[in-house]
């Protein structure tokens, strides 16, 4: 058993594809092993240094690092590619420099970045070689002892796989176990719709809609029928009809264009919710079916009896959020049925008995409500906020943030007193502390308490990238 034991570690660690985390891990089974089998520990220390030797960046920090700055190089490079301008000399030095990286996997994710800036700039072909020369090989290179890294490694390069060559690109992808089978056909469709690698910065404004054109929603479709996750599905059905609704795109689609897509997200919304293995309760298929009425100009029974639907979901806060969607797939003629659907989400959303929950869901209402009823989002935010503040939030900033965001997006004055709010809030509760701590000291009087969260002038730490295009990016199908 210890034998077996052992040759299993052995050959777990020597498949370990990042050549950091193999020096790392090898560190770590050193001191594990080090109280119970001196000589074993000794052998591993000497192999870990042997494979630290080897390899140009053994640590995480150092790798990370020159990995970020490689992706930047990439992104720069971008630049000279729909000119080509570039010379050979500037690709072979691209090359050398990623083979500096310790790992299959992380040459790989490099590799796909650089293939999807082709595909960007319209070189379909140098875009499919790099994926058929580099992305591939090195996908094979990664041990199946590394199971876990390898998938993770396939959903990251998908996209790259996917426009180079669709029909293997989901043979590959279909082998992998959930929850990375779905990430994976996520990170496809988002590359469609968003036209820009994960990798780059991008708010998204989905109640706007995307330009995207009717062939590039027909791939997001295709797609999203692969996927088994409710809450994947129900992203690109939202984000297409949004596309559909919005003003500003209504004229790149041709009315027969319109039907053929509404009759397809109503097959996959028929098909995939609701999702057993998730959630149970109709709310997944209401929305859907929310976002679908929108295309179709439902009429007010229509409507209402989609809110009726909402009302009879048993989970307080998911029928509250149903609600609050179904408002925002309105159009502007039931404004008023729209402001009454807000209202009483929230009212329904106040009576969720978990206070993280309950916060969590006001602020998701400000976000969804924010264009549409500005008064009511702004309502939201400041009841989160004040009930935020009566308690010890210490564990709540990263939520207290994205209100301070949205309120700012909102009204620069609100966002401005709702922080000031907090920060007054966290001052006397650190002053609070610091007097009981030092009860009965006199130097305490000299000290100074309170502590800021975020400067009053807080401003939203998201901002939309300048948009690219892959309009005419085609997807090989053989």
């Amino acid at each position: 058993m210890r034998l077996h034991l052992l040759e299993h570690l052995d050959e777990s660690w020597r498949h370990i594809d990042v050549g950091w985390r193999k020096v790392d891990t090898g560190f770590r089974i050193v001191k594990s092993l080090a109280e119970f089998a001196d000589d074993l520990a000794r052998e591993y220390l000497a192999k870990t240094e042997a494979a630290r030797n080897e390899i140009a960046f053994n640590a995480s920090a150092t790798a990370k690092t020159f990995r970020v700055c490689l992706s930047l190089v990439v992104r720069a490079f971008a630049g000279l590619l729909p000119r080509r301008v570039g010379i050979p000399s500037d690709s072979m030095r691209l090359q050398d420099l990623i083979a500096h990286l310790p790992s299959h996997g992380e040459r790989a994710k490099i590799w796909a970045e650089l293939a999807l800036r082709y595909f960007m700039a319209k070189r379909l072909d140098d875009g499919r070689r790099i994926v058929t020369e580099h992305v591939h090989p090195l996908l094979q290179g990664i041990s199946d002892n590394d199971q876990a890294y390898r998938d993770g490694t396939i959903v990251a390069v998908a996209p790259a796989l996917y426009i180079a060559h669709s029909s293997t690109a989901k043979d590959l992808i279909r082998n992998l176990p959930q929850p990375a089978r779905d990430e994976a056909f996520h990170s496809i469709a988002e590359f469609i719709l968003w036209k820009k690698p994960s990798s780059d910065p991008y708010e998204n404004r989905g109640y706007h809609g995307y330009d995207i054109d009717y062939a590039a929603i027909m791939d997001i479709i295709e797609v999203v029928r692969e996927m088994e996750q409710d809450d994947h599905v129900y992203y690109f059905i939202e984000c297409i009809a949004q596309t559909l609704s919005a003003r500003q795109f209504r004229d790149q689609f041709t009315r027969q264009q319109r039907a053929a897509i509404t009759e397809h997200l109503k097959d996959i919304a028929s098909t995939k919710f609701p999702d057993q293995r998730n959630i149970t309760h109709e709310g997944y298929k209401i929305i859907a079916d929310a976002q679908i009425a929108q295309l179709q100009r439902a009429t007010p029974q229509d409507w209402e009896h989609l809110l009726a639907r909402a009302q009879a979901i048993p989970n307080i806060a998911d029928s509250g959020f149903v609600r609050a969607i179904i408002g925002a797939a309105m159009p502007k003629s039931e404004s008023e049925r729209r402001r009454k659907a807000f209202e009483q989400a929230v009212v329904t959303v106040n009576q969720i008995p978990s206070f993280y929950e309950r916060i969590a869901r006001l602020v998701d209402f400000a976000s969804i409500m924010m264009d549409l009823e500005p008064n009511l989002a702004k309502g939201c935010l400041r009841t989160a906020m004040e009930s935020l503040v009566k308690r010890d939030t210490s564990g709540y900033r990263i939520i207290q943030r994205r209100i301070v965001d949205l309120a700012y997006k909102l009204d620069p004055t609100l966002a401005a007193s709702l922080a000031s709010l907090a920060d007054d809030a966290a001052a006397s509760r650190e002053c609070a502390r610091d007097v009981e701590s030092s009860s009965g000291d006199l130097e305490a009087e000299d000290k100074h308490y309170g502590f800021t969260l975020w400067r009053k002038s807080a401003s939203a730490s998201s901002h939309s990238a300048a948009t690219g295009s892959v309009d005419g990016v085609g997807v090989a199908q053989c």
